[in-house]
């Protein structure tokens, strides 16, 4: 099964995140997750939403 970052479309090989191509992306099932990089991303941003979140709330 090939696996492939939700968000920057990388796919795993082996140990390593490549960018897709034919080698990378074959015809077979598909599944999605965070490459390293993008769950770091990711959660920084989900953190920082909801800081604002917790302040807006509070000014409220």
């Amino acid at each position: 099964m090939t696996i492939q970052c939700c968000k920057c479309h990388k796919v795993k090989s082996g140990d390593k995140w490549l960018k897709p191509n034919s080698r990378t992306l074959r015809t077979e099932m598909v599944t999605h997750t965070y490459c390293p990089s993008c769950f770091d991303e990711t959660l920084h941003e989900i953190r920082f939403v909801s800081q604002c979140a917790d302040k807006a709330v509070a000014i409220a």
